[in-house]
């Protein structure tokens, strides 16, 4: 920082405004230092509020992302739940209907073999067949 008042350079400068430009120099030099301290706590003030804000940002960030992963596991666990259940109940009819179906199977196996066990006596009736 420079000073509005110039020293004469013929070399008259007394030894008393040679130590008064000094002092002045000093005092300029500590208020600009005592300045750029302040910046400087200023700045570095901001760089603690910039690094908390992210810090608070990413810790809600990782919470949000947990959350969501969280619901979406519950999601898919409902969904495969539910596709397992309908499956089951599937699988559980289709059993129903082929038993269904086996002892409809069984019921006319039975009939029938009734009837062929029937049968040789009934043709021996029909033609009239008497035992000796």
């Amino acid at each position: 920082m420079r000073t509005s008042r110039r020293l004469p350079r013929n070399g008259t400068v007394n030894l008393t405004q040679a130590m008064a430009h000094l002092v002045e120099l000093q005092a300029a030099l500590l208020k600009q230092a005592s300045k750029t301290e302040r910046e400087m706590l200023a700045l570095k003030a901001e760089d603690e509020r910039t690094k908390a804000e992210m810090q608070a940002r990413d810790h809600r960030f990782r919470v949000e992302m947990q959350a969501r992963d969280d619901r979406i596991k519950a999601e898919m666990q409902a969904r495969d739940d539910r596709i397992k259940a309908e499956m089951q109940a599937k699988e559980d009819r289709f059993r129903a209907e082929i038993q269904a179906k086996f002892d409809e199977i069984m019921a006319i196996l039975l009939r029938h073999e009734r009837i062929l066990n029937d049968l040789p006596e009934a043709i021996k009736q029909k033609i009239g067949f008497k035992p000796r």
